[in-house]
């Protein structure tokens, strides 16, 4: 049951359940909506109908065919509130004489109240009746008399009370409709008057009683004309929207709302039918595209031709898996303007069911192409903090830190039988170039040193500067005792050569001590701890040489 039934069939309940006759609510379909009371005493339990029922299933057979044309002349429209059916319901032998019209919500046909048939016997009579008992502001004028019939819902709609007088029709009428009002509710009841227009449907402000301003949903149709054409009865309701109408200015509101913030985060919005293989994309999805030619309808195909050739495989098939699993779309990818640019697109969507139809895809897309440069930017900072956090900013060799780090991971998964070994290195008269030529030569000393180690080490072991003018080498597979030795003089050899500076040159020599170990051992370090005494042993010997680690001296 649709929304408007529901509150159609609340509407009326309360009506038929204070009947002073038998009576039955009818959905617009003819299918029975409730029954009151008296009803459901006249009936027998057995066959009292059942909510949902249609109608038809109690009607006799002779008015089965009457009743189905009337019910549909009120679903077309062309019957009127005064309109009436009558016909029979049979209840196990009994028979019970019905009276059928239709109801009608805000000019709408809604449904169909049956009571048994009390046959009024003037048409004042029938319509007092409804009014009496439709919780609606219903009214009956009369333009010979120009006198008014009007309900108890009618009175209360604008605060009056069963006393005022209503029949007042002087100039001053409009007085109690809204400025902005009364030039339109004046033309449209001037034209029904005149005989020139049948209905009028027509939404106004009126004052109540207590001096407030309520929405007013009238509608009028004229129920009889004289023999010149001119209309002598027109009948109407009456329905307070003032509620609707505010509810209408804050969806209005609400959508604006929306529209600008949609606007503002430069969010596309899209549409794809898989019906008719098409694609709805708003301006901002053109944009966002690329596109200027303004057409907003497309092939549902075309993204596809915009999708980065990394990115078109993996998209397509996540995208097929979602449409066929009835998921809901959440990626992220590439696409590429016909310029060549590359933006990065999030994309996110859900399936609308459509009846007897193939559900639809709705969604949004972002440009995030700035938050994927922001988060390149910061991954890159954090790639750069994390390699100067581990190397030496003046050499670019790694530090003490890097060092540790490297041979605390090895140490963790060192096998016994692996050999490893390690170079402590300390610079020879570094000082001295330091203090008779400055801080800035003693700099390009030091570059020129990590340029040499760099380039003997290579990629066989791990270089580091670890202090002013120390340096160390970590090798997670030690070389063999030649190669060692060999490394070590051409270190010697490479290192005392001299470096050019400014307009002079630097001598200096370095110091060389080397550890060789296998398996673990107590103490992690004690490789190092051992290349540090090969270190001293060398410095002992008269410097610019190299000492392993309980090993005769070789020479330079």
């Amino acid at each position: 049951m649709t929304l408007d039934a529901c509150a159609t069939r609340r509407h009326f309940s309360a009506v038929i359940t204070h009947l002073s006759l038998p009576a039955l609510l009818l959905g617009p379909q003819g299918e029975i909506w409730l029954t009151n009371p008296l009803f459901d005493r006249q009936t027998s339990q057995d066959s009292k109908p059942a909510s949902g029922r249609p109608f038809t299933d109690l009607l006799t057979q002779p008015h089965k065919a009457p009743f189905t044309r009337f019910l549909t002349r009120c679903q077309r429209g062309d019957a009127v509130p005064d309109d009436r059916l009558h016909c029979s319901i049979d209840d196990n032998g009994t028979t019970m004489d019905l009276c059928v019209c239709g109801l009608w919500v805000d000019g709408a046909f809604s449904g169909l109240l049956c009571q048994a048939d009390a046959t009024p016997q003037h048409d004042d009579l029938k319509l007092k009746y409804l009014m009496d008992h439709l919780d609606q502001g219903v009214w009956d004028y009369n333009t010979r008399s120009n006198t008014f019939i009007v309900s108890q819902a009618w009175r209360r709609m604008r605060g009056l009370s069963p006393d005022d007088d209503v029949n007042n029709f002087g100039a001053d009428w409009l007085d109690q409709i809204h400025p902005d009002d009364r030039e339109a509710l004046k033309n449209v009841f001037g034209r029904q008057t005149r005989g020139t227009s049948d209905t009028v449907n027509i939404q106004y402000r009126r004052r109540h009683a207590d001096g407030h301003w309520f929405w007013v949903l009238c509608s009028s149709k004229v129920m009889a004309r004289d023999d010149t054409g001119l209309p002598t009865r027109i009948v109407g309701t009456d329905s307070d929207i003032t509620a609707l109408r505010q509810s209408e200015a804050d969806i209005t509101q609400l959508v604006e709302t929306l529209r600008l913030a949609i606007d503002a985060s430069e969010i596309g919005i899209w549409e794809f039918d898989p019906n008719t293989g098409t694609v709805f994309w708003d301006d901002t999805m053109l944009q966002m595209y690329g596109l200027t030619d303004g057409k907003n309808k497309r092939s549902g195909e075309l993204w596809e031709t915009y999708l980065h050739p990394d990115d078109l495989a993996d998209t397509l098939a996540y995208s097929d898996h979602c449409q066929k699993n009835g998921l809901d779309f959440r990626r992220d990818y590439r696409v590429i303007h016909a310029d060549g640019g590359v933006r990065h697109v999030r994309s996110r969507a859900s399936q609308v069911d459509v009846p007897g139809k193939l559900p639809k895809l709705i969604g949004v897309n972002i440009d995030v192409t700035e938050d994927y440069g922001r988060a390149k930017e910061l991954e890159d900072a954090k790639a750069q903090l994390l390699h100067d956090s581990r190397h030496d900013a003046l050499t670019g060799l790694a530090n003490r830190r890097m060092l540790d780090e490297t041979a605390a991971t090895f140490f963790e998964n060192l096998r016994p039988d692996q050999t490893y070994a390690a170079l402590h290195l300390d610079l020879d008269h570094f000082k001295k170039v330091n203090d008779t030529l400055g801080h800035a030569a003693g700099d390009a000393v030091l570059a020129s040193v990590a340029a040499t180690l760099g380039r003997i080490i290579a990629d066989t072991g791990l270089v580091a500067r670890i202090g002013g003018d120390e340096f160390a080498v970590f090798f997670e597979t030690a070389p063999t005792q030649q190669s060692l030795e060999t490394t070590c003089t051409a270190i010697i050899e490479d290192v005392q050569k001299p470096i050019a500076f400014a307009n002079t040159t630097c001598a200096i020599g370095v110091s060389i001590g080397c550890a060789v170990q296998t398996g673990p051992t107590r103490t992690q370090g004690k490789v190092f701890s051992n290349a540090d005494a090969a270190l001293y042993a060398a410095k002992s010997a008269g410097r610019n040489c190299f000492r392993v680690h309980n090993t005769k001296e070789v020479a330079a």
